[in-house]
């Protein structure tokens, strides 16, 4: 009798398991998936609905709206809006182009005019727009076209200083891409997902499969142009814009050897690289998140943990260089919330 209670109770608790994964199967919903190719690289949506309907239509409308998006913003194109008035063939604005002006005029302001869109000339001169690099840039005369109070928005209008003034959205761009394909998603009232395009901006909302917040991976500061390959630790992210900036992908070494980074400073001129590797910002949105990855890359290690430190919207991973060493530091905010090394 003995025997057969145990053998009851087994069967009741392997009963139960079946039930509990069975249930577990039903209550989490169907994952969607959808990709595709802008801006020079990839973006990738992974979504959980219970009403396949909220996803009908949902990849054109995603592809259609960063086509515009490119459309405004994209340096490489020549009709591109931000081509035409860089050379001063019309200065009408659109909403994607006013929305990525002002987050970055109110990011110079904060940076003390470290962050600047008027960077172009600078970054044309050093090959990393729509041209090559000049062999030898005078950086002296460019820099008289480089500053943030050069130009203004009236209405929906850009007032230039001088007509030699150009900008340059790509440092907050790919971010607000995100934050456009999150609000595509928003509106259809999906409430789990993670966007993400060009491999460093993304928006994440709700949680993944496991019901967990979504795991975002940070890469190692070397040469890995794949990115995911070799992360160095893992954010559990929800409800929250995450971009990396990092000048171990995007350089340029010229005929002396010499290495130029993307990441240029438009008080200086300087394209050299500094002790910070990469600089990981989360905040409420994307596109604050990517304006101020690039800030902490310029400002250097001890003024940009210090600039952390006085931001209670931001939160950082850094991981820098010390005597041919990587190290991190980290906002002490992701230790108990979303940081498990």
């Amino acid at each position: 009798m003995i025997v057969k209670k145990k053998t009851k109770v087994l069967l009741y608790f392997a009963g139960a398991v079946c039930l509990a994964v069975l249930i577990s199967k039903m209550v989490s919903p169907p994952v969607y998936y959808i990709n595709g190719f802008a801006q020079g690289g990839v973006y990738n949506i992974v979504l959980r609905t219970w009403q396949e309907k909220k996803t009908v239509g949902l990849a054109k409308e995603i592809a259609d709206m960063l086509e515009e998006f490119e459309n405004s913003v994209s340096l490489f194109r020549e009709d591109s809006r931000i081509s035409r008035i860089n050379r001063n063939e019309t200065d009408e604005l659109d909403q994607y182009m006013i929305d990525c002006i002002e987050a970055s005029q109110a990011a110079s302001i904060a940076s003390n005019g470290l962050f600047d869109i008027t960077v172009k000339p600078l970054t044309a001169a050093f090959g990393f727009a729509e041209r090559e690099a000049y062999s030898n840039p005078n950086i002296d005369s460019l820099l008289q076209f480089v500053g943030f109070r050069k130009i203004s928005i009236v209405g929906n209008r850009l007032v230039k200083e001088r007509p030699e003034v150009q900008i340059d959205l790509n440092a907050s761009g790919q971010g607000y891409s995100a934050d456009l394909m999150a609000r595509i998603l928003d509106r259809r009232k999906i409430r789990n997902y993670l966007v993400s395009i060009g491999g460093g901006e993304l928006y994440a909302r709700g949680t993944n499969s496991l019901g967990k917040p979504w795991r975002i991976g940070i890469d190692a500061p070397f040469e890995n142009f794949i990115p995911g390959q070799s992360p160095t630790d893992t954010l559990h992210i929800s409800n929250k814009g995450v971009a990396t900036s990092g000048n171990y992908r995007k350089f340029r070494i010229d005929e002396n050897g010499r290495r130029y980074v993307h990441t240029i400073n438009p008080i200086t001129g300087d394209a050299s690289e500094s002790n910070v590797l990469s600089a990981t910002v989360i905040a409420d949105d994307a596109i604050t998140a990517d304006i101020y990855g690039t800030v902490l890359m310029l400002l250097g290690l001890e003024d940009a943990k210090k600039f952390l430190e006085s931001r209670d919207d931001l939160m950082g991973y850094l991981i820098y260089d010390s005597l041919g060493i990587y190290k991190t530091y980290f906002s002490p905010e992701l230790v108990p919330k979303i940081l498990k090394r």
